[in-house]
């Protein structure tokens, strides 16, 4: 798996609650620091994209954590077979965990 898709999110905990952030992207919870980034992640990456997420470092001074999320490139089309990293167009998403939308209507089941 290659980590060219990686980011890293950093996740501030404010009196319990977690707020991750990339860019100008945010997501926050109660739930903890790493449920903050799987949320983010979905607006990142897409709602069926799947990740891995690795904490690289934590500071408690600064009440900060910093993660690195990659999208999961075992996720394939059962139809063509495309990923993350090979999409099988520009436009290429989702549209369920196992089909992509230039596949709908061309898988068999």
């Amino acid at each position: 798996m290659g980590n060219e898709f990686s980011i890293e999110v950093k996740v501030r905990d404010t009196n319990g609650t977690y707020t991750a952030r990339y860019k100008r992207v945010q997501a926050s919870n109660t739930s903890g620091a790493k449920q903050a980034v799987q949320q983010l992640s979905k607006k990142v990456f897409g709602k069926l994209q799947r990740i891995i997420v690795s904490r690289i470092n934590h500071c408690e001074v600064s009440r900060t954590a910093i993660f690195k999320v990659t999208p999961d490139d075992t996720q394939k089309c059962r139809v063509c077979g495309c990923s993350w990293s090979n999409a099988c167009s520009d436009s290429c998403y989702w549209v369920e965990d196992d089909l992509c939308n230039e596949c709908v209507g061309d898988d068999d089941e």
